[in-house]
């Protein structure tokens, strides 16, 4: 008998298994089950005499009946676990909406507080079971709130700050405000951090804590522009906050807008071979200059015979409407925030497939197929909405009929507006998409007319007006709010970059 054939021989059966066992079974069997018994009378013994003794006097319950070891990815992964359900196992972190394991498949012995030096604390005896409010946990470099309490950000390890930092002061209604969006280096903990951006991009802006990053061959202008856009976005209202909640805490998952000069360069083709499709890309020649002419002037025009003063929206929309160069980052992050937000957030109503949205969209494709899956017979079919971009699947699809639906509704397709160059008659790409006016979409997509409901409760919160180019809220929001979002820091705990101070506690 081989030693393959002695170690088949001698193979029990896990419970529940299927399957012959071996000719060893039955007498390993017996063995078995008497060890078996010997453990569970043990046990069961030792948790009697822990209750009858009572607490003063309880002996050590043995490490059966406590915390099993495990592998780490049979701890952490696969369970559901909320942020901080995942964070308070010791050995798991939290990334993209999910529960990791720390450890891969090594060892996850739980909480312990071994190998802390003398003098020194864990997260968990500074953080947790100590009856400490929001404001003051969150003043503590190593713990997170979550779900009402205050936990460890870093499991069992060492916590050097046990708080009363004379640089965490509680966030203000004046001298806190944001002010503009203006350009700043990029921070440590995107240039260093784990996904190491500093390869490609060297400034950004933050607004309401969603990055917008750019190679050092966009300029600043630009990096600024698509930040009043992103802000007019989320804050349709200008009242300093984020109009829809849910879906700036979606976008915060993951979402981000990354700039390039252009979408032939090395910069960008090393980008996307690294990281994929991830992030929505805005390249310098999608804003055109005469943005920048307009930027936070009042311009005059000449009309007729007379010279009228212009404000600045007035003749932003009127551009978009020209024929001409559009400001093309209004499509580009709206995309982002659809991806990550609204699809996301209301995946039955507007989600990329199987939603109301999708629906309503087939109904406009109308019989012509689709370019990503071979079954096209464009221009050879009836539609009001298409795409013949053969690497735009259903999700893109979606997106691209997201967006000139909302334009449309908003009037920002329909030529409604007198153009800057004295023409009338607006933009209207009939190749891909024939329902230009609000009117159009009522009469011809009901659906989507009364999915979006932007004349009535509007019920996902969806923007109701175009971004001007120029966010000027009142008031201005608040430096909490606009700061690079908290997950770009954590579970990563910012390792071996720097993290940066808290200008103020997070109430």
């Amino acid at each position: 008998m081989s030693m393959q054939e002695q170690n088949d021989a001698t193979l029990e059966l896990l419970p529940g298994a299927t399957g012959p066992q071996g000719p060893a079974a039955p007498r390993l069997a017996g063995r078995y089950a008497l060890a078996a018994f010997a453990v569970v009378a043990a046990s069961a013994l030792t948790v009697v005499a822990f209750f009858a003794a009572g607490p003063l006097s309880a002996p050590s319950l043995p490490w059966f009946v406590g915390f099993q070891h495990s592998d780490g990815e049979q701890v952490c992964e696969g369970h559901g676990f909320s942020e901080g359900q995942c964070l308070r196992k010791g050995c798991c972190h939290y990334d993209n909406n999910f529960c990791w394991s720390s450890v891969g498949n090594g060892s996850c012995t739980g909480p312990t507080t071994s190998g802390i030096p003398d003098g020194k604390k864990s997260g968990e005896d500074v953080c947790q079971n100590q009856g400490l409010g929001k404001k003051e946990c969150l003043a503590i470099s190593c713990c997170h709130w979550d779900d009402g309490e205050c936990w460890s950000g870093v499991g069992s390890g060492i916590c050097d700050d046990e708080g009363d930092d004379p640089d965490v002061v509680e966030c203000d209604d004046g001298e806190n405000d944001a002010g503009d969006i203006t350009v700043t280096a990029l921070p440590d903990v995107l240039a260093n951090g784990p996904y190491k951006y500093g390869r490609y991009f060297v400034k950004y802006v933050s607004v309401f804590g969603v990055p917008i990053m750019a190679d050092e061959d966009v300029p600043d202008w630009k990096v600024e522009h698509a930040g009043d856009v992103l802000a007019h976005y989320l804050d349709y209202d200008g009242d300093g906050k984020a109009n829809n909640g849910e879906v700036l805490d979606s976008i915060h998952h993951g979402g981000k807008l990354v700039m390039f000069k252009s979408g032939n360069s090395e910069n960008y083709r090393r980008f996307r071979s690294e990281h994929g499709y991830g992030a929505q890309d805005i390249n310098d020649n999608d804003i055109p200059s005469w943005v920048e002419e307009y930027s936070g002037r009042r311009l005059r025009r000449v009309n007729g015979s007379r010279t009228v003063s212009m404000p600045h929206w007035v003749l932003f929309h009127e551009r978009i409407l020209q024929s001409g160069p559009r400001d093309g980052c209004l499509e580009e992050i709206l995309h982002m925030i659809y991806h990550w937000g609204y699809a996301r957030v209301y995946y039955d109503a507007l989600g990329e497939e199987d939603s109301k949205l999708a629906q309503a969209m087939e109904k406009q494709i109308g019989d012509c197929g689709h370019a990503y899956d071979g079954t096209s017979k464009y221009p050879n079919c009836t539609f009001n909405f298409y795409r013949t971009d053969k690497t735009c699947n259903a999700g893109c699809n979606a997106a691209e009929y997201q967006w000139v639906t909302l334009v449309s509704l908003l009037g920002g397709l329909d030529g409604t507006v007198e153009s800057a160059t004295g023409g009338s008659g607006g933009w209207c790409p009939t190749w891909e998409w024939k329902l230009c006016s609000k009117k159009d979409i009522m009469d011809k997509d009901p659906d989507i007319y009364h999915l979006y409901d932007l004349d009535g409760a509007n019920p996902y919160k969806l923007p109701d007006k175009l971004p001007s180019g120029r966010y000027r809220p009142h008031p201005k929001p608040k430096v909490r709010d606009m700061e690079l979002n908290h997950l770009w820091y954590w579970p990563h705990s910012c390792g071996s970059v720097t993290c940066p101070k808290k200008t103020c506690a997070r109430l």
